[in-house]
């Protein structure tokens, strides 16, 4: 949360899923909603990102390695 909150840091996120397809954004959001776990801590980050305009706002994200807009 301090990387997130620190309004002088550009976020990086990357997209690319382990088996090379790119995460589903929504459903992402929607399991990292229900908060921090082992399993859901790339979805619990970007549900921070998706809550937080402004960090929203410095982040740049990726699939395959290249920028791509943001997925919502």
């Amino acid at each position: 949360m301090n990387a997130i909150n620190y309004t002088a840091n550009k976020i990086h996120f990357n997209l690319t899923g382990p088996n090379g397809n790119m995460i589903n954004a929504w459903k992402a959001i929607t399991e990292g909603a229900k908060g921090l776990g082992v399993s859901r801590a790339t979805s619990w980050e970007l549900f921070q990102l998706y809550s937080n305009p402004e960090a929203l706002q410095r982040t740049m994200f990726y699939f395959g390695g290249k920028l791509i807009p943001p997925p919502f």
